[in-house]
């Protein structure tokens, strides 16, 4: 797992009073919680300032509470400082566990690239968390959020270890190849660029499929798709462009929150709005604005963490 210290320590203070409120809270989580809350007296302050800027939208775990020591007075803030604050620290913290603290994270509006001790070149797509798993016998990566591409390197080893990467829905394995995996939250995609991969679905494990360079395949917990050819949008998010052909707007809109920071709230008359056309990933407002151009909506902005996409007819 990785280290929350490597977090200057007000967001890490952000982090906790979210994912303690947000959350069941585990056993390890509260031990992790109480030795960080030891560590420096200045952990305690920061986390209940955080903690007071929370509890107007919700009421804060229990037990969180009580080893914070209970309420704290607020100091006086706008409306609209408050809501930056709060967007801020929901949009980048508010996570499953297991992808705050996976082992490698790319934060929102980052394309990052990673190289593993084998040699092998990751890269993470925005807002993706991978947690690295190698050992004698293997070389996995288990994909907890978001999408990536990893160029496999020849295992250097007498005997050849497999690298695998595990999604959500199923497992990819090849030995010397360059491939993406994406999940969302219905299904992964995994798509071969060159040469070999091997699929399989948790739901059938005796089951699987290979794929050649420029293929792909979707499959879900208990299906596995057709094969079919590789969609440009697989791999395009690695030169920051979004790529859609006929594809429903809140598909789009959804893309584009995982490259900007805040929240983006699309009216539900504009979600089945189709669009065909290329984006942005490094200028998500750009996005926007060539989105009002190409079809009937608008973009309000409130604060520069949260903006509003409605049907130009309904505007206010």
């Amino acid at each position: 797992m990785a280290d929350t210290r490597q977090l200057p320590v007000i967001e890490q203070a952000a982090a906790w009073v979210v994912n303690m409120s947000a959350h069941e809270v585990s056993a390890e989580q509260r031990t992790a919680f109480e030795s960080w809350l030891a560590e420096d007296p200045r952990h305690r302050t920061l986390y209940e300032q955080a903690q007071c800027l929370w509890q107007p939208l919700t009421i804060a775990n229990q037990e969180a509470s009580e080893v914070s020591g209970g309420k704290v007075a607020c100091p006086g803030r706008s409306i609209a400082s408050l809501l930056s604050i709060l967007l801020t620290v929901c949009a980048t913290y508010a996570l499953p566990w297991d992808e705050w603290l996976a082992d490698e994270r790319a934060t929102v509006g980052e394309i990052r690239e990673i190289r593993l001790v084998d040699g092998s070149q990751l890269v993470l797509d925005s807002g993706s968390a991978v947690d690295i798993a190698f050992n004698e016998r293997e070389r996995r990566l288990i994909l907890r959020s978001g999408r990536l591409m990893i160029n496999v390197a020849p295992d250097g080893r007498v005997a050849r270890r497999p690298f695998l990467v595990e999604s959500r829905d199923g497992v990819s394995r090849a030995q010397g190849a360059r491939y993406v995996v994406g999940q969302s939250d219905g299904e992964s995609l995994v798509g071969a660029i060159e040469s070999r991969v091997l699929v399989t679905s948790h739901g059938r494990p005796d089951h699987s499929v290979s794929l050649e360079a420029g293929q792909s395949v979707r499959l879900g917990s208990r299906h596995m798709g057709k094969v079919e050819a590789l969609p440009p949008a697989a791999t395009s998010w690695m030169q920051a462009r979004l790529v859609y052909e006929d594809t429903p707007l809140e598909q789009v809109i959804a893309d584009l929150g995982r490259y900007r920071k805040g929240h983006l709230r699309l009216d539900t008359e504009a979600a089945g709005l189709r669009f065909t056309g290329v984006l942005p990933a490094d200028d998500p407002d750009a996005a926007l604005e060539l989105l009002e151009h190409a079809l009937p909506v608008y973009a309000r902005h409130y604060t520069g963490w949260l903006a509003r996409i409605a049907l130009r007819q309904h505007r206010k």
